[in-house]
């Protein structure tokens, strides 16, 4: 499995493709289904964003099941633990 998807704003229409395809390869691997990444969008542009691996790592700080870790200059998520809350991407 590919870990990313690696978005350029020039080629983006803004489809949401990428989300559905995140969302079916992490269900087929058993994982929970919803994507990784979010289409944003301006009035100038559309562009998939993902995960940066941030040495501070808001993320992680705002879990409230401590579901996100950062090991090895990576930004690690426990899918056992993670409840789907999304505050990660807030």
């Amino acid at each position: 499995m590919n870990r990313f998807v690696i978005g350029d704003p020039k080629d983006c229409i803004g489809c949401n493709t990428c989300m559905a395809a995140c969302s079916e390869v992490h269900k087929a691997f058993g994982l929970q289904s919803f994507p990784r990444l979010q289409v944003m969008r301006n009035d100038d542009v559309t562009v998939p964003i993902l995960c940066r691996h941030c040495d501070d790592a808001p993320c992680a700080a705002v879990c409230p099941v401590h579901a996100i870790t950062h090991k090895n200059n990576t930004i690690q998520l426990n899918e056992s633990l993670c409840i789907g809350c999304k505050l990660c991407g807030i």
